[in-house]
């Protein structure tokens, strides 16, 4: 046997013959032992109260990193005193002592060895604390918009981004942490930095990125063009942290350098007032926050002219105030530049009351996404490329009012939960403002020739869509079977690109249109409405037809018995995943084809998962992320 060590996945990946094992820092007890080994010389020291107290908070931001711990150990060893071990806790000098020697000098020297662009990528992200977890498409657009990612062709730019990621994560900057499957079918990807990682990304952008707390503040450089200001738990209000109100002065002077600002935390408005009014260089800004007072947030605004990415979410601790946010509901805002270069907003948990957002000025705006916005009664918007709209209960109207040539750049159409929208002549050339709202019926879609990824579910007011075009469409979602079946209706035939799908009704299956979807690679059956426990033998060779699937998804069928039969016979299929399935009982061997690589069973009975994880081996992977066995003794000593 030859075991090979490496940081890099990519790596590990190429060379290896089995899966990797991913080393973790030392549990607390065992670090706790060479810790007091590194600081005092022997683990079996017996330290002041005082002196181990501050270890121990010393030893906690270590996480469990041996090399961290000798590094640390030789410049505490140094003064056995109270004020030398709180200065190193304040300044965490073991970081730049470990830039000169030990594992952070060899990780500098790869983080040289990467292209200009990547490094401004990867220290850009120092700012955000440990542990943070960066959704993949929220980075990327984060770093587009600070100029990071360079491309010849505008229109491929978030591949390359997404492309620059993907190398950062090979080469064991990045590591992925959890992918979050959306009941719109959508799959979420979060990334995060291992605590040497951002370290060193902390450490290599001193003098362009800052971060501070209410606990912990170095002074801000003059050179400093990103930054954040986080809550700590153990603070309440950052305001009131006094390390915070001494250093405020001078983050008032520097702020009109800056070019990226993300707050988390609880903040009065005077805040806002204060920082927006000399932020005018803004090109991100994200705020999670809770107010006391966020209604004056609007008019703190005005000055941010080069903002492009801009997401507010209100989502705060139970109990707590939501926030009021108001985007160009005045008409002296509304008119105005102020936000001429913003390309992305994304708001969330916003809950204000008979809103109305105005951003058809916006002529750069290329990607909105509002969620639990319950009170937004109407959106108005200029020509986009990507449009969510989750959970908009209150939601009546949404037009856009300039479609320019008739033809819409729309790639990626989400609206989720909107039982209430009546009206949405988003796509046609000419629309009043006085247009009456009455039953939506139809989703016009004739001018949207570009459309990817369409995704209709819980909209009580779109019973049909017409004119869509689906030579392009890649993913597609439309769980009312009246919907569908008024696309096959009108003749439409589904493009060969389509490669994932998304139903809630069996009979679909049998339809001309999906029999037709050659190249399918992912069909999701989900939120079963009828009580048939099996699929019945049409439905189960109509979907044995799909030579080319490679993930079958059954969610949320709760009186499914039985999977089909022929499973065995699809040649591609490497996933399968059962999700809230609690009728099914059972899945022998024999039934799964060669090809499956994973297995995925989440909150389905105790029977399947007992029988599935017999069923892993070397090649097939078994998931079961319920705890079943603690379930099932609980049950038995009842």
């Amino acid at each position: 046997m030859i075991l090979v060590t490496t940081r890099i996945p990519s790596v590990a990946k190429k060379r290896g013959t089995t899966g990797p094992i991913n080393l973790d820092g030392l549990k607390n007890g065992d670090f706790w032992q060479m810790f007091k080994a590194c600081a005092f010389g022997d683990e079996n020291y017996e330290e002041q109260v005082s002196l181990g107290e501050l270890g121990r908070q010393i030893a906690k931001r270590l996480q469990g990193n041996p090399l961290a711990a000798e590094t640390a150990g030789t410049l505490l060893r140094e003064h056995l005193t109270i004020d030398h071990w709180n200065n190193i806790l304040k300044n965490e000098d073991w970081k730049s002592l470990q830039l000169s020697s030990g594992i952070m000098s060899a990780l500098k020297l790869c983080y040289d060895q990467l292209p200009y662009n990547l490094q401004q990528c990867f220290s850009y992200c120092s700012i955000f604390p440990y542990g943070y977890h960066f959704l993949a498409e929220e980075l990327v657009r984060m770093w587009i918009s600070q100029g990071f990612v360079k491309c010849n062709h505008s229109s491929m730019i978030q591949e390359e981004g997404r492309r620059y990621l993907c190398d950062l994560v090979n080469l064991g900057f990045f590591k992925q942490v959890e992918r979050k499957e959306l009941p719109s079918g959508h799959t979420q990807t979060f990334y995060a930095m291992s605590i040497l990682m951002h370290d060193l990304a902390r450490v290599v952008s001193k003098t362009e990125c800052a971060a501070m707390d209410g606990l912990q503040y170095n002074d801000m450089l003059p050179t400093i063009h990103h930054l954040s200001i986080v809550k700590d738990g153990q603070t309440g209000n950052i305001l009131g942290s006094e390390n915070f109100e001494e250093n405020i002065q001078s983050i008032f002077i520097s702020v009109a350098k800056l070019r990226t600002l993300v707050l988390i935390g609880q903040y009065e408005s005077s805040f806002f007032e204060e920082v927006f009014r000399k932020a005018y260089n803004l090109r991100v800004l994200q705020i999670f926050a809770t107010s006391v007072d966020f209604h004056s947030f609007r008019y703190s605004l005005v000055n941010l002219i080069h903002l492009r990415y801009l997401k507010l979410d209100g989502h705060g601790e139970q109990g707590s105030c939501s926030p009021q946010v108001h985007l160009y509901d005045n008409s002296a805002v509304r008119h105005n530049a102020t936000f001429l270069a913003l390309q992305n907003v994304c708001l969330e948990n916003c809950r204000e009351k008979q809103a109305v957002l105005s951003l058809e000025n916006l002529p750069f705006l290329t990607t909105l996404k509002l969620t639990n916005m319950w009170g937004v009664r109407e959106v108005l918007i200029p020509s986009v490329e990507e449009l969510v709209l989750v959970n908009m209960s209150g939601l009546e109207r949404c037009s856009c009012t300039s479609l320019g040539d008739g033809v819409s750049s729309l790639r990626v159409l989400e609206i989720r939960k909107c039982s209430a929208l009546r009206v949405f002549d988003l796509f046609e050339k000419t629309h009043s403002s006085e247009t009456q709202l009455k039953p939506l019926n139809a989703l016009q879609l004739h001018s949207c020739t570009s459309l990817e990824d369409l995704r209709i579910e819980d909209c009580g007011g779109i019973i049909a869509i017409e004119g869509l075009h689906l030579v392009k469409l890649r993913h597609l979602n439309v769980c009312k079977t009246s919907i569908f079946r008024g696309i096959s209706g009108k003749g439409y035939h589904l493009g060969s690109q389509l490669d994932l799908f998304i139903i809630s009704d069996l009979s679909l299956l049998t339809t001309s249109i999906c029999k037709g979807l050659t190249c399918l690679q992912s069909l999701i059956i989900q939120n079963l409405k009828c009580k048939a426990t099996r699929l019945t033998d049409d439905q189960e060779s109509a979907l044995l037809l799909h030579k080319s699937l490679q993930e079958l998804v059954f969610g949320d069928c709760e009186y499914l018995v039985h999977l089909p039969a022929g499973l065995h016979s699809l040649p591609a299929l490497k996933i399968l995943k059962i999700r809230s399935c609690s009728s099914i009982l059972r899945l022998m061997k024999e039934e799964l084809p060669p090809s499956l690589v994973e297995l995925e069973i989440d909150y389905c009975s105790v029977e399947l998962a007992k029988q599935c994880r017999l069923l892993a081996t070397s090649k097939l992977n078994v998931i079961i992320y319920e705890d079943y066995d603690q379930e099932e003794t609980d049950t038995s000593s009842n």
